[in-house]
């Protein structure tokens, strides 16, 4: 592969049901944002995948999507994370201790999702925003720890 530099990949409008990664992708070492945007029939996404350098992950109206990557625990270095709009098949989130840089989550419109990891959230989660996600935002109402910044339903909780 010969795209060692490649920072961002915005991935929209497909209408595959799997995204299919061409071999040497995971060497993409640059790689720092993706977002996967309106792919309506998407189901699933390859398990060894994202890049692992990664710093912003965000999944947009892909109402088929059934769960994220289980490669995810690899980003090590993922800051940002959004789960928005219209993922409403998508049930659980991944274990999220292994993000020990994530400080920022945003989950809109997934009302399938009942309630955060049982393994909790990351140490340095600073801003969670949950939107029209009924189950997940009673379970959050009185999330405490580290959060400074807490919205639910585009309300200012903590």
């Amino acid at each position: 592969m010969a795209l060692p530099f490649l920072c961002y990949i915005h991935h929209t409008l497909c209408k595959l049901p799997t995204i299919h990664i061409f071999p040497g992708l995971d060497r993409l070492r640059s790689m720092r944002r993706l977002e996967i945007i309106r792919c309506e029939q998407l189901v699933s996404m390859p398990e060894d995948w994202p890049p692992c350098n990664m710093s912003h992950l965000s999944s947009k109206h892909c109402p088929q999507l059934l769960q994220l990557p289980k490669g995810l625990h690899r980003l090590r270095e993922l800051e940002d994370m959004e789960v928005v709009v219209d993922c409403e098949k998508l049930t659980f989130l991944p274990d999220m201790k292994a993000f020990t840089s994530l400080e920022r989550l945003e989950i809109s419109e997934c009302g399938s999702i009942q309630s955060l990891p049982s393994t909790g959230l990351p140490k340095k989660l600073q801003f969670l925003s949950i939107n029209n996600s009924c189950l997940l935002s009673l379970c959050c109402m009185d999330l405490g720890g580290a959060i400074s910044s807490l919205w639910i339903d585009g309300k200012l909780m903590k």
